[in-house]
């Protein structure tokens, strides 16, 4: 498994309090209200690990319509750094590099609205 997705170190950011948050077929979607710098996301899953997908899947977009990947690899390295961190947690924390988006969406709907942080610059 490549180290790259989840060797970074997660870089602190504010929480964006104002997203307002929804589960929406396959996704779990984020309103950032406007475009703004996302610095990274964190996915809680209490250790319901048989609920992510095979392969996890977070795209950004300005619009909503026209969307990029910012991930997409296998969750396992993840859940094991959260895991090691926060057990009764295990939250998923990804670096999004400071991308600009309005919209942030996961392909994991099992979790639930409450489960997912998206955090700015």
């Amino acid at each position: 498994m490549p180290a790259a997705p989840f060797a970074r170190q997660i870089r602190p950011g504010m929480a964006i309090d104002d997203a307002s948050v929804r589960v929406e077929n396959e996704w779990i979607v984020a309103d950032l209200q406007r475009a703004r710098a996302v610095r990274g996301m964190e996915l809680r899953t209490h250790g319901n690990l048989v609920r992510l997908p095979a392969d996890l899947r977070v795209e950004t977009s300005l619009d909503g319509v026209r969307w990029d990947t910012a991930f997409d690899d296998r969750p396992g390295g993840l859940a094991l750094v959260g895991a090691l961190d926060l057990p009764r947690v295990i939250p998923l924390r990804l670096d999004l590099s400071d991308v600009t988006a309005r919209y942030v969406r996961v392909n994991a709907p099992a979790f639930g609205p409450r489960a997912l942080t998206i955090f700015g610059a």
